[in-house]
């Protein structure tokens, strides 16, 4: 009889045991399918409204710059932002985790306006034949194409940063600032205006090779390309915009002809020169075609004596100020400058031609002649200098533009690179751009790069609907479930 009795008890014990650990696992099983059904329910339903970019950056939200220039779209607009290539499914150490998010962003807050998707040629080879019938547009795997009304800008996601100039002479791509929502919008803008341009760089006098001023240019749609110096040198008809970004030696006679019958014909350009790696060069060349436009550059370098102005010891580097009417082409008056040459109004008594000083230095700034084997010997005369100046002909119904820089810190390759297109030299050359092309008719959006990875919180972003939604999240929903499985488990086992 004892033995029946702990012979059930036994059997009793373990069946409470085995139907505890049944439950337990059971449990654990029920809590897990809760868990992925709500993290389900949260992205694909409320997940877009349960995020929130509180980073200082904004890395994946656009700005108020972009949203309002979205906003300003007609209602129908329909910009179409196809991705050739999978959706990425991991983003992490990825470029695309600064584009796939901030795209999804576009597309969501742009109430129709823009849609994004990715469509990876490799598998549907018509998706190129249905955005670009005519294979007029370079479209391949891996871009992004921008498309409104009939009109594709691709964007490569290697154009959504910018990078260290020194590590890329090297080949090495270091990245040093996002523009996605820089690239993005400024294609959107530029289909919206319906306006096109190209711009031609004069090449093979040394010249800057002026990979971010190009890029610069893309902001605004203008196309660009190279255009040699050679005994057959011509200007294209298509030309809307001519540089000459820092030419280390003068041009030869090919050129000088052929810009000035661009002059003639009422041709736009922007000349850059500086002092550095090119102190005996006079220019004459060039000068000759600048004189048509009644302007000149000198063989000296500026010095900065005014303590208030110059950046360095020598003087050589330093802040000059646009002038009264090109205030508003930056947010600052001031702007870094470095081995300048003074820009002056030539001797031509033609009183079609009208000249503007646009940026000049302190009153106390002093010219001075190098010479490289006798060393550097000062003019006395202190005096206020032109470093940039714009010309144009008046009474004509397409007359020439030009801005003529004394310095290279608005357009090179190294100073772009260094500080970025955020900087105030790149706002003015940008707006300098835009000016003698027309542009400025058409492209009145601004949109700032971002510092890459941001992990600090603005405290300005949280806002009470964000303060609201974590706090019932992490202080009422999660503790209220805990408690309500931990009733549960005591329910079950107080009577095991």
């Amino acid at each position: 009889m004892s033995s029946n009795k702990k012979s059930a008890n036994k059997s009793s014990g373990d069946n409470r045991q085995k139907y505890l650990k049944l439950y337990s696992v059971g449990t654990v099983l029920i809590l897990l399918v809760i868990v992925f059904a709500s993290n389900i329910l949260f992205e694909n339903i409320l997940g877009k409204h349960l995020t929130f970019d509180l980073s200082l950056s904004n890395q994946n939200s656009l700005t108020k710059e972009s949203s309002d220039f979205i906003a300003s779209l007609p209602a129908d607009a329909n910009f179409r932002i196809v991705g050739l290539m999978d959706k990425p499914t991991s983003l992490n150490n990825s470029p695309m985790r600064y584009i796939v998010p901030l795209l999804d962003d576009y597309a969501s807050k742009s109430n129709g306006r823009i849609s994004v998707e990715y469509v990876n040629p490799e598998t549907y080879p018509s998706i190129l034949r249905e955005l670009d019938p005519q294979n007029i547009y370079d479209l391949s795997s891996d871009k992004f194409a921008v498309c409104y009304q009939g009109r594709i800008i691709t964007v490569e996601p290697y154009d959504c940063f910018t990078y260290d100039s020194s590590y890329s002479q090297q080949g090495y791509m270091v990245p040093t600032a996002n523009a996605v929502e820089y690239t993005f919008t400024n294609a959107i803008a530029n289909l919206a205006s319906g306006i096109t341009a190209k711009a031609y760089f004069v090449t093979g006098l040394q010249t800057d090779e002026s990979v971010q001023l190009k890029h610069v240019l893309s902001s605004l749609g203008m196309e660009a390309e190279d255009l040699p110096v050679s005994n057959g040198f011509a200007i294209p008809d298509d030309c809307d915009l001519l540089i000459l970004n820092n030419p280390q030696t003068d041009i030869p006679e090919p050129v000088e002809i052929a810009l000035g019958e661009y002059i003639d014909k009422g041709g736009d350009f922007i000349v850059v020169l500086s002092f550095y790696n090119n102190v005996t060069e006079s220019y004459s060349r060039l000068n000759n075609v600048l004189n048509k436009m009644n302007l000149n550059v000198d063989s000296y370098v500026l010095r900065e004596n005014d303590p208030h102005y110059a950046l360095d010891t020598t003087g050589f580097a330093s802040l000059i100020h646009s002038t009264d009417g090109y205030k508003e082409f930056a947010s600052t008056d001031s702007f870094r400058a470095s081995y300048a040459r003074p820009v002056r109004a030539y001797d031509n008594p033609f009183s079609y031609i009208t000249t503007e000083p646009v940026m000049t230095t302190s009153s106390t700034a002093t010219a001075v002649i190098v010479d490289p084997d006798n060393g550097i010997s000062e003019f006395e005369n202190e005096n206020t200098y032109n470093v940039v100046m714009y010309s144009t002909y008046t009474g004509m119904t397409n007359p020439p533009q030009c801005f003529v820089f004394g310095t290279s810190d608005f357009t090179s390759d190294s100073y772009l690179s260094s500080y970025g297109y955020n900087d105030a030299n790149v706002q003015f050359i940008r707006n300098c751009i835009k000016k003698v092309t027309g542009l400025n008719e058409y492209n009145n959006v601004f949109v700032y790069t971002k510092p890459l990875d941001d992990y600090s919180i603005d405290s300005a972003k949280v806002t009470s609907t964000n303060v609201s939604v974590m706090t019932v999240v992490f202080m009422v929903v999660i503790p209220l479930a805990l408690v309500i499985v931990a009733v549960i488990i005591y329910n079950k086992r107080k009577n095991l």
